[in-house]
């Protein structure tokens, strides 16, 4: 039996949702500041247009999960240069245009589904400066998804409806909803993969007890919570449950013992 979780699926429009997903088999949550569907442990919350909606949607959707542990997942659309109508593609990269940052999700879906850069702007993008793909959730989403998740938690998911031969100003509201539409097979196969992928992680990653020799070391909340993340990293990535012992000097501090663990579990990276 694997260790429970929650799927958070952020979506920006109503719309888009209902070209993706049957909603008519999940629960409509009512009274509540955005609107939300359940499944079983799936929630579907949409958030509405920008990246302050999307980033106060996760806050909201916390809220509502039962289990600790939660998987976050942003679908919608996005434009880009060159890339034909109806392209699916995973976030490698989210940079935020307006606030200068940039974020790293997993990608976590086939390998013919390409891993681009999303940039996040506050409006439309109709001239496609960058050979990236342009969106105004994504960067909100995983800024506040982000806290308390490593990596594998965090994916995003777009479909390209529109680019330079087709803008967004020239397309109606159905147009690009029949964009959506026409890859709501693959994106709900897509999503299916990620369930399955979250149920082996979240058994990598619950709860954890410290190994005994390190049980004794007085690490800092922070110290600690530090550690805790390079066991679920190391454990995600090596697919190890045992953890290599590791000999701690008895004068060595509590930074020491930290970077000697960043070294051992994570390859170095500091």
């Amino acid at each position: 039996m694997c260790y429970e979780f929650n799927l958070v699926i952020i979506i920006a429009y109503i719309r888009e949702a209902r070209a993706i997903f049957d909603l008519n088999r999940f629960e409509e949550i009512k009274n509540t500041p955005f609107t939300t569907f359940r499944e079983h442990k799936i929630l579907v919350v949409i958030c509405g247009q920008g990246r302050l909606r999307a980033a106060a949607a996760v806050s909201f959707a916390k809220t509502l999960c039962e289990y600790k542990l939660i998987f976050w997942l942003n679908i919608g659309a996005a434009g880009h240069r060159n890339l034909s109508i109806g392209t699916v593609v995973q976030a490698g990269k989210i940079y935020d245009l307006e606030t200068d940052r940039s974020w790293y999700p997993s990608t976590p879906f086939k390998k013919n589904i390409a891993a681009v850069e999303i940039n996040t702007c506050a409006n439309p993008i109709e001239n496609y400066p960058k050979d990236v793909c342009y969106d105004m959730e994504a960067s909100g989403f995983i800024e506040l998804a982000q806290i308390d998740s490593i990596p594998e938690q965090l994916a995003v998911l777009k479909v390209i409806t529109d680019n330079r031969s087709n803008p967004i100003r020239r397309q109606s509201i159905n147009e690009l909803e029949m964009s959506m539409r026409k890859k709501k097979n693959t994106v709900t196969t897509l999503v299916a993969d990620y369930m399955a992928q979250a149920a082996v992680i979240a058994d990598s990653i619950k709860p954890i007890i410290l190994p005994w020799w390190l049980r004794t070391i007085k690490f800092t909340a922070t110290q600690r919570n530090e550690v805790k993340h390079l066991i679920n990293n190391y454990r995600v990535q090596s697919k190890e449950q045992r953890l290599p012992f590791l000999k701690i000097s008895k004068t060595a501090s509590t930074r020491d013992i930290l970077n000697q663990l960043r070294q051992v579990w994570s390859g170095g990276k500091t």
